[in-house]
């Protein structure tokens, strides 16, 4: 499953580098030919070095955007729309490199007609792929053993994004009178290519045999749940066993976290020096706009649920709490200050939470702690919440990025389905991700 999923978000970033530099090529034969001569001094050349520069920063800005989420595959109007929006981004980019790197281009008008070329290339690319991969390419007929509120989510959001390439044509409830080996004939003639397995029936003797015969006939048999999670991204509470979590989740220190944890701290500092200026800034504006300390401190539940002491900028009245925790009503919080209203919207309150990185006890990329109240509650409401805390807790996370503000335990139970994705698959390249996503956070309301 994942696989696959890799291989077009990978055909798709070729696509794109392909368009860009089509784009490039087509726009300087409109701008300068038949006035130069391109079999003796083709202006490509002298304008690929720094365009490639703009072009690397132009997939950055896609990937941000999400241009790569197999769930934007459909070339839906909203797709067109974020296109639109992006380009006005890659331009200002765009400038800003050539007026930087460059001082023999003209900017203004290769720029403008290179970003009019491309749109017609990227939406001629990106409609052709999106057709291909609903109606071209052939589709993986699945049946599931067995039915629940997971398996309808599932058969549900395939139907609706063919560009997964899986189609689920089979729930079976019951298994009947017939054999497995009758059950699997019936899926041969239905071309079913994979049947998924939930937890809920593993124990079924008569499941395990129509499994086994599957396999016999060339039907890829595979867990629901690793299938759910490369489909969505997260892993279903509800599939897990703790046999499961045993198998699938380390809960030992590796060579990754310790380089991780070095790294962070050093990237910490810097970007701590770098942003001081605006962090001043910002407790001028607290401390003028309400009575009240500038710095908020809670106590948090960390790395193997240690408590420690979280700093932000304070974004709510000091008699917020009068009455005890609560959780957070959303963007309609009467009890948020207007100027914490915006430290919110654009994240600037986590800023200080970069004090807690050099101290060692927050990630910059990690689950988001909680505050020991509402977590003693959520360890009783939800099964393996406390797997979370096998790691540190992040400034941004998988969650974060995925899921809006927590604000009841159902939110919570869906935060940590991707928590425990994070958990599963912590890497390198998800934390570089994820920090490039969380860019758009600024830029959003995600209350």
């Amino acid at each position: 499953m994942k696989s696959s999923v890799k291989l077009k978000q990978v055909v798709l970033l070729l696509g794109d580098t392909v368009a860009l530099y089509l784009s490039l090529a087509v726009s300087l034969y409109l701008r300068y030919f038949p006035r130069v001569d391109f079999t003796e001094n083709p202006p490509f050349y002298e304008h690929m070095p720094v365009f490639s520069l703009i072009f690397a920063v132009t997939l950055i800005i896609f990937y941000i955007a999400g241009f790569y989420e197999i769930h934007y595959f459909r070339g839906a109007l909203e797709f067109f729309k974020k296109l639109g929006r992006t380009l006005l981004v890659v331009g200002g980019a765009a400038i800003v490199i050539l007026y930087i790197f460059s001082n023999t281009l003209t900017p203004k008008t290769n720029l403008v007609l290179f970003l009019i070329v491309f749109v017609f290339i990227e939406l001629f690319w990106r409609r052709w792929f999106n057709n291909f991969l609903i109606k071209g390419a052939p589709l993986t007929k699945v049946a599931i053993a067995g039915e629940n509120i997971l398996t309808g989510e599932l058969t549900d959001y395939l139907t609706k994004n063919k560009q997964f390439g899986y189609q689920v044509t089979k729930v079976m409830e019951r298994m009947g009178n017939a054999t497995p080996k009758e059950v699997v004939e019936r899926l041969q003639k239905d071309g079913v290519g994979m049947l998924l397995i939930p937890t809920d029936v593993k124990s079924d003797d008569t499941v395990a045999r129509v499994a086994y015969e599957a396999l016999l006939s060339n039907i890829e048999v595979a867990d629901f749940a690793i299938f759910y999670e490369g489909v969505f991204r997260k892993v279903p509470v509800d599939e897990l066993t703790k046999a499961w979590l045993l198998q699938k989740i380390g809960g030992g220190r590796t060579i990754y976290e310790v380089i991780k944890e070095g790294m962070e701290r050093l990237l910490a500092l810097v970007l701590f020096i770098i942003l001081l200026p605006i962090m001043a800034l910002v407790a001028i504006a607290v401390k003028l706009s309400s009575t009240g300390p500038v710095f908020y401190h809670q106590r948090r539940v960390g790395f193997r649920e240690k408590e420690f002491s979280l700093i932000k900028f304070r974004s709510m009245r000091t008699d917020a709490e009068k009455d005890g925790a609560q959780w957070s009503s959303g963007k309609n919080d009467a009890r948020v200050t207007a100027v914490g209203r915006f430290l919110r919207r654009s994240h600037l309150d986590e800023l200080p939470q970069l004090i807690n990185v050099l101290r060692g006890e927050v990630s910059l990329v990690g689950p988001r702690p909680e505050r020991p109240e509402f977590v003693s509650e959520l360890k009783k409401e939800i099964p393996y919440y406390e797997l979370r805390h096998l790691v540190k807790p992040g400034i941004t996370g998988w969650a974060q990025i995925n899921f809006r503000y927590g604000a009841s335990v159902a939110d919570a139970k869906e935060k940590l389905t991707y928590d425990l994705y994070y958990v599963k698959n912590r890497s390198f390249w998800l934390d570089i991700g994820t920090i490039l996503k969380t860019a758009k956070l600024f830029f959003i309301n995600v209350e």
